[in-house]
């Protein structure tokens, strides 16, 4: 696919500015599934990518690999809590062994953790059956992280932890395929939804335009009306303003014309586009299935499940907007009451189950808003 083409009509960060709009029953029968991983990021990775970004890129707009995959949500990334101060402590070190500005680390790394939720692991347990196997104890937040969250895969540079039987995603091929996906599939939801947008705005000023004229044909006295209908018997009839009707509607029609012969060709070169990105994305995702396809087995639990969105949502939500989250992720529950299911496991959850008999009610929160997101929320922004 042409660089200049991708950037022109979209990069990967669309996929993550429209996901919501992206992950709606209606646009999925549209445009297809979109490849999704969720991971915890290792501090290596996060260093690597702010030496690369304070000293080693050349333009603004270049971003790390693995920065432009969380813009794009094509990988939601986690952290953990209790690692955030060896993050400030390697940003410490880059500066004075490498001469950059504390300044700009600090800055980078501000605007990179924006893409990751921080999540705490101190209540979980330490007697893990991957935690028993590490050999460094700095890895042991990033094993919990990922039990807490049901990720599929620690995404990481150090070779301690994949001797520890933890899924990592080590190899940078696979990242790079996946970034290219993004890009190509950036590429269709930009024409999909630009070209949409371009339609839909003229056909909605027609309909207005229609319905104003209507309204005001309903207000307009009958002798005024009378009044305007021979104002324009008489112009058509007088020779000078008949020649000015004719050549304002030739001008209005030329400029119709106009319009199409220059739209035309640039639709239809959108949708060629398009239609390449679609099946260069398709074989890209074909790609990363066969060489981290078992990443895709690996499913949450119920508790891990509500937790993800939990934590992912704007705003606290009702169990029942809770389960909605939970099944639209993919998550299938044999339960003959599922709402009873999410509300027993919320309420079970160290992280979500903080809130009061009185504000969860006499029906366990089945149709009040539970307080997670008011919970997690803190912990992002410390």
């Amino acid at each position: 696919m042409d660089n200049e083409l991708i950037t022109s009509l979209g990069r990967s960060g669309v996929l993550g500015l429209f996901r919501p709009l992206l992950d709606q029953p209606s646009m999925r029968e549209l445009l297809g599934e979109f490849l999704q991983f969720h991971v915890i990021v290792d501090t290596n990775v996060i260093v690597s990518d702010l030496y690369f970004l304070t000293r080693v890129r050349r333009k603004e707009d270049v971003q790390p690999t693995v920065k432009e995959l969380l813009a794009s949500k094509t990988i939601i990334g986690y952290f953990p809590l209790e690692s955030l101060g060896e993050v400030d402590a390697k940003c410490r070190e880059l500066s004075g062994r490498y001469g950059i500005q504390l300044d700009a680390l600090v800055r980078q790394w501000q605007e990179y953790r924006a893409y990751l939720r921080i999540v705490p692991t101190a209540h979980v347990r330490t007697d893990l059956l991957e935690a028993r196997e590490l050999r460094d104890p700095t890895d042991l937040p990033f094993v919990q992280a990922r039990h807490v969250v049901g990720a599929e895969a620690v995404l990481t540079r150090d070779a301690d932890i994949a001797a520890a039987s933890v899924p990592v995603i080590p190899k940078a091929q696979v990242l790079l395929d996946l970034r290219d996906y993004a890009r190509n599939r950036a590429v269709r939801v930009a024409v999909v939804l630009g070209t949409t947008t371009a339609v839909m705005i003229p056909i909605g000023t027609i309909f207005g335009l229609v319905k104003l004229l209507r309204s005001m044909w309903e207000r307009v006295p009958r002798g005024l009306l009378l009044g305007l209908g021979a104002l324009a018997v008489f112009a058509l009839l007088h020779p000078k303003s008949r020649e000015f009707l004719f050549n304002a509607g030739k001008g209005v029609v030329k400029a119709v014309t106009d319009c199409a012969e220059v739209l035309g060709p640039t639709f239809s070169k959108a949708f060629e586009a398009a239609s390449q990105a679609d099946v260069r994305a398709a074989t890209l995702r074909d790609a990363v299935e066969k060489k981290i396809g078992r990443l895709r087995a690996i499913r949450p639990t119920l508790a891990q499940a509500i937790y993800r969105v939990c934590l992912l949502a704007p705003a606290p939500m009702a169990i029942p907007e809770i389960w909605a989250a939970v099944s639209a992720a993919g998550f299938k529950s044999r339960a003959r009451n599922p709402l009873k299911s999410v509300s027993i496991a919320v309420r079970r959850h160290p992280l979500l189950a903080r809130c009061s008999d009185e504000r969860w009610g006499a029906r366990a929160g089945l149709d009040r808003p539970t307080c997670a997101g008011h919970e997690i929320a803190p912990v992002q922004a410390q």
